[in-house]
């Protein structure tokens, strides 16, 4: 697909990364020709990148259409506005907190090709061990900057900022937008920049939430098939919280509908505060917190995750089928008569048993993410030595 533009012959064709054909334009997302999503990329650089290659090329005379229709669509209404022109007003350098295990853990190295396939952003030695994939990424990791919270798009819209794509978020009042953006992790969705009073600029990636990815009936008749997919996710998502109650930050509205799978097929938790308390996500909060008792701590986010392994077990939302559709509902099912997300009859003993330790109702009984992080790298190891 090589169209000419004043005389140049001009590439914008894209190939698909799962097909390899080449049936899409350079701003497509999903391949027409077996319908999976692509990877995010920067178009508006990638076709800056291909009219410089054709304006090298000077013995092109071909006549015809120009510019594909997908791309004059896209920049009639795409919705990239341009980056703020002013400079940052100030940087926020990631900060890493090591402990004496870490570093043990850093020496070590193993390989896995399921895992690298699974934590592209960890590469080498640092398959299947956290706290290198935590250096490698902090390494790499470029410092967050806070930018005038004028003219910003509206929420959700992807915008190009400091040549790098992102969608801009509003975050609770409660939450403490330099602590998120100090809090480097290869387990959490990137933060680009920050913006007064509570927005933050996230990297935009083409993704769908896991919850999506659960309902797939596809995906309910290969996943039982490979064990070790459910716990590298969860391995994921407890990295994840680790580094968030690491910094001091609560995540808040940990559910299947914030934990992010990227169209390369690699997971992270999105950032915290960008949702509030909604109708939808009730069935993952503690009941400590439903009851007014206590406000979302680091023990209720463990709540969280127990629930979030009650649907990678069953693939069924929390209390689906139970017709729990109000806060009072569920508050009453939960907090009055101990209700709890089941789990399938074939579920592992152990598997029941971390489920039962997170949806403890004594918040002080619940494991730690560090204590479930550590119990999960052990199955992490069984992996990567076989």
């Amino acid at each position: 697909m090589r169209l000419h533009h004043r005389g140049h012959v001009v590439n914008w064709a894209r190939t698909c990364t799962t097909c390899r054909k080449e049936t899409m334009v350079l701003v497509d997302t999903v391949c027409p020709e077996c319908s999976c999503p692509q990877p995010s990329t920067n178009e508006v650089k990638t076709m800056s990148s291909r009219l410089t290659v054709a304006l090298k090329t000077r013995s092109a005379t071909t006549k015809g259409r120009a510019i594909p229709h997908a791309i004059q669509r896209w920049l009639t209404h795409s919705t990239t506005s341009a980056a703020p022109s002013q400079e940052p007003l100030r940087l926020y350098l990631p900060q890493q907190l090591w402990t004496g295990r870490d570093n043990n853990d850093a020496r070590r190295t193993r390989s896995s090709q399921t895992l690298g396939e699974f934590l592209p952003w960890v590469a080498g030695g640092c398959i299947g061990n956290a706290a290198l994939a935590r250096a490698k990424y902090a390494a790499s990791a470029q410092p967050v900057f806070e930018v005038p919270g004028t003219d910003l798009p509206e929420p959700g819209v992807p915008f190009e900022l400091h040549g790098r794509v992102v969608t801009h978020r509003h975050v609770g009042d409660d939450d403490d937008l330099e602590a998120i953006a100090r809090c480097t992790s290869p387990f959490l969705v990137t933060v680009v920049a920050t913006a007064a009073p509570k927005s933050m600029l996230v990297e935009f990636l083409v993704s769908k939430s896991l919850r999506c990815v659960l309902e797939d009936t596809s995906v309910r008749a290969t996943w039982p098939a490979d064990p070790t997919l459910k716990v590298m996710i969860l391995y994921t998502v407890a990295n994840a919280l680790v580094d968030l109650h690491t910094h001091g930050i609560v995540h808040g509205h940990l559910s299947s509908y914030d934990v992010i799978w990227s169209s390369t097929e690699f997971v992270q938790v999105d950032v915290p505060g960008i949702v509030g308390l909604d109708q939808a996500r009730l069935a993952w909060v503690a009941p400590e917190v439903l009851a007014g008792d206590s406000p979302p701590s680091f023990a209720s986010d463990m709540y969280a995750f127990g629930v979030l392994m009650t649907e990678l077990d069953t693939f069924s939302l929390p209390f689906e089928g139970y017709g729990l559709d109000d806060r009072v509902a569920i508050t009453t099912a939960v907090v009055d008569g101990g209700l709890r997300p089941t789990l399938g009859d074939d579920c592992e003993d152990w598997y029941r048993t971390l489920v039962d330790r997170c949806l403890h109702m004594d918040p002080s009984l619940r494991p730690t993410a560090s204590d479930v992080a550590n119990f999960l790298q052990a199955f992490v190891n069984d992996t990567a030595t076989e």
